[in-house]
């Protein structure tokens, strides 16, 4: 499983919790805590290192599928990285 989606589903416990103690719709305070999550993933140096890395080895799979190097990676690995970030919005 992909840090991302575990992180997603213990968000989704997270948000069921906190809106039960704070009384507010599960809807708004998961809404607030992937806003938090998000904004952590591109600050946090080392979530964003998982998060790379992750990104790297799906490259490589993507790579060999290829057949060579792949020249336009920043691109590859730029739109990976907003997939990855979309999924919690």
């Amino acid at each position: 499983m992909s840090i991302f989606l575990g992180t997603l589903f213990l968000l989704a416990g997270l948000g069921v919790a906190y809106s039960m103690r704070a009384g507010t719709e599960p809807a708004d305070s998961m809404a607030t805590l992937r806003h938090d999550y998000i904004i952590k993933l591109v600050t946090d140096p080392a979530l964003l290192a998982l998060n790379l890395k992750e990104a790297e080895q799906a490259h490589g799979e993507y790579e060999k599928k290829l057949g060579h190097r792949d020249d336009n990676w920043a691109d590859w690995y730029a739109q990976y990285m907003a997939n990855m970030y979309r999924a919690y919005l």
